[in-house]
């Protein structure tokens, strides 16, 4: 109980990914709750309030919930493009069937330098695709930095079980021109999407609804690498592509 508990305020620096503002954030409720009773969810206010982010399902499902989740990975390297199938279980599915925290993964590559993409999680079988990720050595870590209590099944590269339909779904799909100057559209877009765009850090630097012809335009957040992650919304299901 008291690891959990030390473990998930862990998870909440994770999620904020800005140390300066999480540990303000510690020494301000600190500070506020001072010889006094203190609860969770005052904790979960103050984190909202200054982050602005929601942590409603976080606390859902790490703090009233019950459990961790088992992660597994299945992957396909397609020349320097990669496709990965990110799976988990739970220990406890009847209290706590799914967690939809982010997950870090780190990549080894050939003749090019590790690299960790933070992935956006919301259900318990997420299909990925990230282009021009170079070739994997086939040692891929899940969470490397230990950011979330879990443990990891299998991680195999092998051709992923009913991929291929999302594969011919989203092939057309691209970003252009990529790289770019910081002005960019997605092609071939069907219907409206979300695009989150994300440092290599994996903290989120805009979000923006779009359609086929819309811009994005991120020259404001200066030169870099950026992740970008399309949500598109096919079946009900959420589809998100990573583009590096």
């Amino acid at each position: 109980t008291y690891d959990k508990g030390a473990a998930i305020v862990h998870s909440m620096r994770y999620m904020i990914m800005d140390d300066p503002m999480f540990f303000q954030i510690l020494k301000d409720f600190q500070i506020q709750y001072a010889d006094g009773t203190a609860y969770g969810v005052d904790f979960k206010n103050a984190l909202e309030t200054a982050s602005g982010q929601d942590f409603t399902a976080f606390f859902e499902q790490w703090y009233f919930g019950e459990g961790y989740p088992t992660y597994s990975i299945e992957w396909e390297q397609n020349e320097s493009n990669l496709l990965l199938q990110i799976n988990h279980s739970t220990s406890k599915p009847n209290v706590t069937p799914t967690f939809t925290n982010d997950l870090d993964v780190k990549f080894q590559r050939n003749g090019l330098p590790d690299t960790t993409i933070r992935f956006t999680i919301s259900s318990n079988s997420e299909v990925f695709n990230i282009e021009n990720i170079g070739t994997i050595s086939g040692n891929i870590t899940v969470d490397p930095r230990n950011w979330i209590i879990n443990k990891v099944g299998s991680i195999t590269g092998s051709n992923i079980t009913e991929v291929e339909h999302l594969e011919n779904n989203i092939q057309n799909i691209q970003l252009s021109p990529n790289p770019s100057n910081g002005v960019f559209r997605v092609e071939n877009l069907k219907n409206t999407a979300n695009v989150i765009i994300r440092d290599m850090n994996g903290k989120i630097r805009k979000k923006q609804a779009i359609s086929s012809q819309d811009l994005i335009d991120i020259k404001s957040l200066g030169k870099g690498t950026y992740l970008i992650e399309i949500q598109l919304d096919n079946n009900s299901n959420d589809l998100i592509l990573i583009f590096i």
